[in-house]
């Protein structure tokens, strides 16, 4: 979670999220009193406002760094041949909503001998509301896309599967526009600071159109950020791969 281009759906551009299905184990959002920043903008967030320095991990939620990096979706989006229009709508709501990533590493044993390491990411801005995307690491998912059976492949893999400090995302998608490759890869660093270290995920998200041959690497920075999990009723979309 609107069509981009003559129908076309900013949910396939953003994020190559397989299609609809109710998501399973996302439990309400809690009812948390949080301090109001007087000089916050109107368009402000509505989501949780509590920022968390430092994390040893992906896990947890993020918020996109708008006066770091070259945050606009812009280069992904001509790449594809979006039409001017669109892309300035698609800024504009960017602008106007917080984007978020929620990250959460699971592990489960589905029989005695095999265990499944998991990844389920929950996107939040204006153009992705609570969109759901659920991976078993190192496991191909072929999904087919309403309503034509377009076919999406996703992989996801981390270098760091103790740790999770690492996780990559590779997708291949047929869109209206044409084929569409996406290497999706966040990782964490620690910076130093004067109140001390301060944990930043750094997202490189590279779109290849192999009819154009153009490619585009946008670089994204994110904050630690305090947020509450989605309310099935709120999640829109979820990527399951068993």
């Amino acid at each position: 979670m609107n069509d981009i281009n003559s129908q076309m759906n900013p949910n396939e551009l953003m994020s190559l999220a397989p299609p609809s299905i109710k998501p399973s184990g996302v439990a309400s959002a809690a009812n948390t009193a949080a301090a109001v920043d007087p000089t916050a903008t109107a368009t402000a967030s509505s989501f949780a406002d509590v920022t968390i320095n430092h994390r040893d991990s992906l896990n947890g939620a993020w918020i996109l760094d708008k006066n770091r990096g070259d945050w606009s979706m812009r280069g992904y989006l001509e790449t594809l041949n979006v039409p001017e229009l669109a892309i300035q709508a698609n800024e504009k709501g960017d602008n106007e909503l917080d984007t978020i990533h929620i990250i959460e590493f699971s592990t489960s044993q589905e029989a005695e001998e095999e265990t499944e390491h998991k990844v389920e990411i929950i996107k939040r801005s204006r153009v992705n509301n609570d969109l759901i995307v659920g991976l078993i690491l190192g496991k191909e998912n072929i999904e087919h896309l309403k309503p034509d059976d377009r076919p999406k492949i996703q992989l996801a893999t981390t270098e760091d599967l103790i740790g999770k400090t690492h996780l990559q995302i590779v997708s291949s998608l047929l869109t209206v526009n044409g084929m569409a490759h996406v290497t999706d890869i966040k990782n964490i660093i620690q910076e130093e600071q004067i109140k001390g270290k301060t944990t930043v995920m750094i997202q490189k998200l590279t779109i290849t159109n192999p009819e154009t041959k153009k490619t585009h690497t946008t670089t994204r920075y994110f904050n630690p950020h305090k947020s509450s999990s989605p309310s099935s009723e709120t999640a829109t979309t979820t990527a399951t791969t068993k």
